[in-house]
């Protein structure tokens, strides 16, 4: 769904286009999303739900005449109860009994018969091909026999039998009971009880694809089994599980069903489904269909198989996948076992096509793979993957080159069924609001303003939650010149590095950085918080308060302490005045502890008590300059502030001949010189 500025501008575009029919092989991928496609004269719709569809209700085929028709037809559309019984939605890796898929005669012809073909030759499970109309059937049995196959080893269903279907009124050739050949999208969801009794539930499709949507419930009573319609949409390429309570899907589908919240959604899941613990992942970037099964298989309660790309040719996807493959390697299965990650390669995507490898099928002993002849660089590594994945089964490659460019592959097409009992397990359920379509169609807590949840664009306008998926080189961030959430480009203007506040309509607070990868980002602060500047000096979300002063303030306090300005780890994020202390003989000034020196630098002395002292920072807890002493060795003397050598007597510098006798020759002089006295005394 479309804002206002968006329906106007690609309803001009539809009205002025013409009905183009592009080649075959190779169609323009915006072309793809803005306008009806034809192949040989037939419309073509790709996987994912395109802008010219939900246009369409602006002109011959509006929503009141699609609603009308779910209106009189509770028992295809209306919303029933869940299971009374505790049911699980199938592993697709557990044995099964039955393939269907749908086969428009004349569109990827070479490819449905390299599929039929592989059931035929390689598995016991039945194939229900799916067709509108005789015709249709003749042509498909013509087809397979030209390839050699008996078509006689196929079963065919022609839905136009099976009940009624919306006769569309639109100026193109239209008029069938299938819309699209994408069946595992609006296909049976299988669910089984503890006695393996089978059933059926059937979420909302594509709201254009009105005939698509019925085809579950259809199915259901053909086949004698409940079915069971939540008020859900969702598509079945986007949820897988062990079939033993753990379940995987992408977050689009949080974004498609914002009328309610996840925890809503995965109740949901549980009651319907059989889901106890779901693992919502974060879908590629520019990848139409946001599907989990573009990325991902399971082949088994434990063993998990996740794309990897080379953050060379794609870094947003290749970070996207190894953080998804990251989450799950530090998981457990609802039953608490831990997982194993195997990664394969994904093709290149450089020309806007998203080849996967793990758009397959599990058939019992039978692995298809599908593979892309003109982009094999990583086909041999990704097949070994799988046959480690699968090891015992035979892993077949079928090649999707054409395909894959309408946005899917082999899954995407097919539905296989478990190995059941087809009976009803419960009497049917019964309408949950009284036979309504969609029970629950406000906006929640949604506002105009809108969120991005799982970088999808959702809001509220009309009283309807509407979602917008972006396109490819887009994101969902916040829209600088008009204050919401909406599908952006690249460009973060004048958007400062540390991010900023801003206001939504209703008032709330919006922080508004710029991604890595250069597009502006929002987040809404929660209920109960403000945005503002963080100590951080980042923008960003705070429980409500008061700021007690600016960053880079400081000052001193009452108590002569100073203080700087930041956050005081007191449970908010405010800016406060945060006062450390001074030393003994310091004092705050302009919030700096000084001090009066009592010396300057280069002075220096001898004190008191002979010791050399130079002025100085002494240790002591300030950073004042005052008297360091230095004291000076007993041999030494302080002269002019520096410790110099104390100088020695003279003596008469008499040596003894012997070094040793110095003590001798003292004493022979004294005697000499007794003795000379003595003689100058007898001479008188």
């Amino acid at each position: 769904m479309c804002s206002t500025l968006t329906l106007t501008l690609l309803l001009s575009g539809l009205l002025t286009t013409a009905l183009a029919t592009p080649s075959f092989a190779t169609p323009d991928r915006q072309a793809m999303d803005d306008e009806p496609q034809f192949i040989d004269g037939r419309l073509v719709l790709p996987a994912w739900e395109t802008r010219w569809e939900r246009m369409a209700r602006f002109r011959k085929d509006t929503d009141v005449q699609l609603d009308a028709f779910r209106t009189a037809h509770p028992e295809l559309y209306g919303v029933t109860t869940p299971p009374v019984g505790q049911v699980t939605f199938y592993a697709e890796y557990a044995p099964v009994d039955a393939v269907y898929y749908v086969w428009e005669p004349g569109v990827f012809d070479s490819f449905f018969h390299s599929i039929t073909h592989e059931l035929m030759v390689d598995s016991t499970s039945t194939i229900y091909i799916l067709h509108h109309g005789a015709a249709d059937r003749a042509t498909l049995e013509a087809t397979i026999s030209g390839q050699g196959d008996d078509p006689t080893d196929a079963s065919f269903i022609d839905v136009a039998t099976l009940g009624d279907y919306y006769e569309w009124q639109t100026e193109w050739p239209y008029d069938r009971s299938l819309e699209s050949f994408w069946t595992v999208d609006f296909g049976p969801f299988w669910v089984e009880d503890g006695s393996g009794v089978l059933s059926i539930v059937d979420p909302r499709y594509y709201w254009w694809r009105v005939n698509d949507d019925t085809v579950p419930t259809k199915l259901a009573a053909a086949l004698g089994v409940n079915v069971f319609r939540p008020d859900l949409g969702f598509e079945g390429g986007n949820l897988f599980s062990d079939g033993l309570g753990t379940c995987f899907g992408t977050g689009v589908h949080v974004a498609y069903n914002a009328a309610f919240t996840e925890q809503e959604i995965n109740d949901q899941l549980f009651d319907y489904f059989g889901c106890e613990k779901m693992f919502w992942l974060e879908p590629m970037f520019d990848e139409e269909t946001g599907h989990v099964d573009m990325f991902f298989k399971n082949a088994s309660a434990t063993t998990l198989i996740v794309g990897e790309y080379d953050a060379a040719v794609d870094p947003a996807n290749a970070a996207v996948l190894d953080y998804n493959a990251s989450l799950l390697a530090g998981e457990t299965n609802a039953a608490g076992e831990p997982f194993e990650v195997l990664r394969v390669p994904m093709p290149d995507n450089s020309d806007g096509v998203f080849r996967s490898y793990t758009n397959g099928i599990v058939v019992n002993d039978l692995v298809l793979v599908p593979t892309y002849s003109n982009h094999d660089t990583h086909e041999v590594s990704a097949l070994a993957v799988f046959e480690q994945a699968f090891g015992g089964r035979t892993v077949v490659a079928i090649d999707s080159e054409d395909i894959i460019e309408w946005g899917g592959a082999i899954h995407c097409v097919t539905r296989t069924r478990p190995v059941g009992t087809l009976q009803r397990m419960e009497t049917p359920p019964t309408d949950a609001c009284g036979g309504d379509f969609q029970c629950n169609s406000d906006c929640g807590d949604l506002d105009f303003t809108g969120d991005c949840i799982y970088g999808i664009p959702v809001w509220c306008e009309g009283g309807q939650a509407l979602a917008e998926a972006c396109y490819p080189g887009e994101r969902c961030g916040w829209d600088l010149t008009d204050d919401y959430f909406f599908c952006l480009e690249s460009g973060c203007g004048d958007l400062p590095e540390s991010g900023e506040c801003r206001s939504s309509d209703e008032g709330d607070d919006i922080v508004v950085t710029c991604s890595a990868d250069g597009f502006p980002e929002g987040e809404r602060c929660p209920a109960g918080t403000e945005c503002a500047i963080l100590s951080t000096g980042d923008a960003g979300c705070r429980a409500p308060c008061t700021d007690d002063c600016a960053p880079e303030d400081q000052g001193c306090d009452a108590d002569d302490n100073p203080w700087t300005c930041g956050e005081a780890d007191d449970g908010d994020d405010c800016w406060e005045e945060i006062s450390s202390t001074c030393g003994a003989e310091e004092i705050c000034a302009d919030g700096d502890c000084v001090c009066t020196d009592d010396c300057a630098a280069g002075e220096g002395g001898c004190d008191a008590d002979g010791y050399a002292w130079t002025c100085g920072e002494a240790g002591d807890g300030d950073t004042c300059l005052e008297p360091v002493v230095t004291p000076c060795a007993d041999s030494d003397e302080c002269l002019d502030g520096t410790c110099v050598a104390r100088p020695t007597s003279k003596g008469c510098g008499c040596t003894s001949a012997d070094p040793g006798s110095g003590d001798l020759g003292g004493l022979l002089l004294l005697l000499t010189m007794l003795g000379l006295v003595g003689w100058i005394r007898r001479r008188r």
